[in-house]
C-alpha cells in the first residue's frame, strides 16, 4: 500500500500470534514485522516519495524505480541476520511442524487468492515505467482493476466502496494539503534567505561533499527518532536543496538516500512511527522496551545499507537511468 503504519498492523495482527505459536523469538519478530512495515515506503508504491517527489520537483517515477534496488537490498540483509541467528540458534526460529506446511497442491490452490492482485500491481508499475501511462493515469486503471477484481473474488459492496472512497479521499487531501504547505514554507525559506544562510555556513566547512551529505542524513535520522517523517520532509527539503545544487550533486540520488533516512525514523526509538503501530497491535503485556531491543538489529543494517547507497550511487541510480 505504500504506507508503513499499514503493513505493520496488518502483519502485526496476522503474523505475530503465528509466530508466539510456534515460538519464535519475540524480539526478533517483532523487529521483523515492525521493520518490514517500513519497507512499504522504500520500496514502490510510496507514498512517501510522492511527498518527496512534490517537494523535491523530481520525478515520482524515477523515486519509485530508484527505491526498489536499496529494498532487495535491505531485504537481504534482513533475511541473512535472521538466518545467521536461527542457525547459529536453531531455538529462535524453530521449524514448522510437517503437518503444519500443507500440501502441494493446497499451496497451487491459496495462489488463486493473490494472482489477481500481484497482476494489478505489475501492471500498474509496467505501465507507468514503459511510458504509457502516467502515474495519475495508472492510478485511476488500478483503482478500476481493483473494482473488477474484489467482483470476480465476490467481495465487493456498497459499503466496501464507500469506506475505500473515503480513506482516498482523506489521503488524498492529506497529500494535497502537505504540498500546498511545503510549497509555503519553501517560498519562506527563500524568501527570509534561511537556505542562502545554510548554504554559506556550509560552504565555509572544510568538510567535502560526501561529508556533508553525511552530516545532513545523520540529521534526518536524528531528528525521525522524535517528529513526525512528513514534518522532517517539509522542513528538511527546502533547505538540503539549494545546498545539494550547489554542491553539483545528482539530486535524485540525494531523493533516494533521503527517502530511506527519513524510513530510518519509521523504527527508531524512542518515538518511531511504526514502534507504536505494534505496541497497538501487540499482546497487552508486552512493553516498549521488547519492541525497542527487537527492532535496533534492523535499523542499524538499514543504516548499512544507506551507507553501501553513498558509495555505490548505482544502487539507486541505476534502474531510473534505464527509464531514460
Amino acid at each position: 500500500s505504500g504506507i508503513g503504519a499499514t503493513a505493520t498492523t496488518t502483519m502485526g495482527v496476522i503474523a505475530l500470534p503465528e509466530m508466539k505459536r510456534w515460538k519464535y523469538d519475540i524480539k526478533m519478530s517483532v523487529g521483523a514485522i515492525t521493520a518490514g512495515g517500513a519497507l512499504g515506503p522504500i520500496i514502490p508504491p510510496s507514498v512517501l516519495m510522492i511527498i518527496i517527489g512534490g517537494y523535491s520537483q523530481v520525478s515520482v517515477g524515477k523515486l519509485f524505480l530508484g527505491g526498489i534496488l536499496p529494498g532487495l537490498l535491505i531485504m537481504t540483509l534482513w533475511g541473512l541476520y535472521i538466518a545467521a541467528r536461527c542457525f547459529l540458534n536453531p531455538e529462535l526460529g524453530p521449524p514448522v511442524a510437517k503437518e503444519e506446511l500443507g500440501t502441494l497442491r493446497e499451496k497451487v490452490a491459496i495462489l488463486k487468492y493473490t494472482l489477481l492482485p500481484i497482476v494489478l500491481a505489475i501492471a500498474i508499475l509496467f505501465v507507468i515505467y514503459a511510458g504509457i501511462c502516467t502515474p495519475t493515469e495508472a492510478a485511476g486503471f488500478g483503482a478500476i482493476g481493483a473494482i473488477i477484481i474484489s467482483i470476480i473474488y465476490k467481495e465487493f459492496t456498497i459499503r466496501k466502496m464507500y469506506s475505500a472512497l473515503q480513506m482516498s479521499m482523506k489521503v488524498t487531501s492529506m497529500i494535497g494539503w502537505l504540498i500546498i504547505g511545503g510549497g509555503a514554507f519553501s517560498s519562506l525559506v527563500t524568501l527570509t534567505g534561511t537556505g542562502q544562510l545554510v548554504l554559506e555556513a556550509i560552504s565555509t566547512f572544510s568538510f567535502g561533499s560526501s561529508a556533508i551529505i553525511v552530516i545532513m542524513l545523520l540529521i534526518v535520522i536524528f531528528l525521525g527518532m522524535f517528529i513526525d517523517p512528513i514534518a522532517i520532509c517539509m522542513i528538511c527539503i527546502p533547505v538540503f536543496l539549494p545546498v545539494i545544487r550547489s554542491l553539483g550533486l545528482d539530486t535524485l540520488w540525494f531523493m533516494l538516500l533521503f527517502s530511506i533516512a527519513v524510513v530510518i525514523g519509521y523504527i527508531t526509538p524512542p518515538f518511531g512511527a511504526n514502534l507504536f503501530y505494534m505496541k497497538g497491535v501487540a499482546p497487552p503485556d508486552m512493553g516498549m522496551g521488547t519492541i525497542y531491543r527487537g527492532v535496533m538489529p534492523y535499523a542499524l543494517l538499514m543504516m548499512i545499507a544507506l551507507a553501501l547507497c553513498i558509495m555505490f550511487p548505482a544502487i539507486l541510480v541505476w534502474l531510473p537511468g534505464k527509464l531514460n
